[in-house]
């Protein structure tokens, strides 16, 4: 276990909540809400991105692919990056905006 900064240390490499568990909601909202209090002090090596858009159903079927291996080539990586020396989050939400009646 290293100290990463004070109050941090390294655990596991990264946290994976599977789909279908009843821990999913509580994960993706936790982490959003933290991305929702940085999001007024984000610095220069951080990113933030937000972009509602439209677009054909065949190209909504290529871009989640499209990050689905860009997940799968991340997390296949994060061990050949060296030792861990900041604790940083990813959030990726791809989803259908619908009318609520």
């Amino acid at each position: 276990m290293k100290l990463l900064r004070v109050g941090y240390f390294m655990g596991t490499r990264r946290t994976f909540v599977p789909k279908g568990s009843v821990y999913l909601p509580s994960h993706h909202k936790n982490w959003r809400l933290r991305a929702m209090d940085r999001a007024g002090n984000i610095g220069d090596e951080e990113l933030m991105f937000t972009a509602p858009f439209s677009v054909s159903k065949k190209g909504l079927e290529v871009f989640r692919s499209e990050l689905q291996d860009f997940i799968k080539s991340l997390s296949a990586r994060l061990d050949g990056f060296g030792d861990a020396e900041e604790v940083v989050c990813l959030n990726i939400d791809l989803f259908k905006i619908v009318k609520v009646d």
